[in-house]
């Protein structure tokens, strides 16, 4: 019988940290800001036709990526685009970067710091002290258009309809060209994968509830678990069975203010 492997998911407002042992991640393009860190050994970052060694990696929205990580125990910290820690994530210094990704962060061994106490600890419940060290530090936030604003928050309030891109403008005031120019811009994805990406945020939840794939694929708003499937795949490199396995144990801690 396979041995239940232990990871666990820290939910924050904006944010989602995971730590554990995953397999390789195949090509993906994930919807929010990604850090990455090998909190036992490095692991491989796969872009542009190079391969990059590295402890710890930054990895913007809609950059195509696969990560070989060799069954190691990694860290990996989604910061939503609209999150006002998504600005620092794009600002971390390395010592090596290219458009989209950054490797070999130079606040590498701050960071092992700040998440190790996640792995480490044993309880359900994580002590303040743990939750603030998973603050990456301070930030004035975003400075968004204020009609983007306005969409952003609609599209949470209402992330399983499928609004139109015209109601939507509408409510910004301008036309509907412009603010898919002005979202994909200043937000760094599409609408339709900020959409997505909320819908998985929510899918992830209803499992933690309990929920099989179909349910909480229907109750997020996919069309059925195929299409749920497909997106957790596009946006992670593997599908949802891999990480919601009985052969899995999830330890879920929800912050305070979620």
């Amino acid at each position: 019988m396979d041995a239940v492997q232990v990871d666990r998911i820290c939910l924050m407002n904006g944010r989602v940290l995971y730590v554990g042992r995953l397999p390789d991640l195949a090509d993906h393009r994930q919807a929010a800001g990604l850090l990455c860190v090998g909190l036992e050994r490095p692991f491989r970052v796969l872009a542009n036709g190079k391969v990059h060694v590295t402890r710890s990696a930054v990895v913007l929205p809609q950059v195509m990526h696969a990560l070989e990580l060799d069954g190691g125990l990694c860290a990996f910290l989604l910061v939503d685009p609209d999150h006002r820690d998504f600005d620092l994530l794009r600002a971390y210094e390395a010592r090596s970067s290219e458009e989209g990704i950054a490797t070999d962060l130079r606040d590498e061994n701050e960071l092992m710091q700040k998440i190790q106490p996640v792995a480490d600890h044993s309880g359900t419940d994580l002590p303040a002290e743990v939750w603030q060290n998973l603050v990456l530090g301070s930030s004035s936030g975003h400075g968004f258009d204020h009609r983007l604003r306005i969409v952003i928050e609609e599209l949470l309030r209402n992330s399983l309809e499928s609004i139109p891109v015209e109601r939507l403008a509408e409510l910004a005031g301008i036309s509907p060209s412009r603010l898919a120019h002005l979202f994909k811009e200043h937000v760094g994805i599409p609408i339709r994968k900020f959409r997505a990406w909320a819908r998985l945020k929510t899918a992830a939840l209803l499992l933690k509830e309990g929920a099989n794939l179909t349910e909480a694929a229907h109750g997020a708003g996919f069309y059925d678990s195929a299409h749920f499937t497909n997106t957790f795949r596009e946006n992670f490199g593997l599908p949802p069975s891999a990480v919601f396995s009985p052969n899995r144990r999830l330890i879920w801690h929800i912050h305070p203010a979620q």
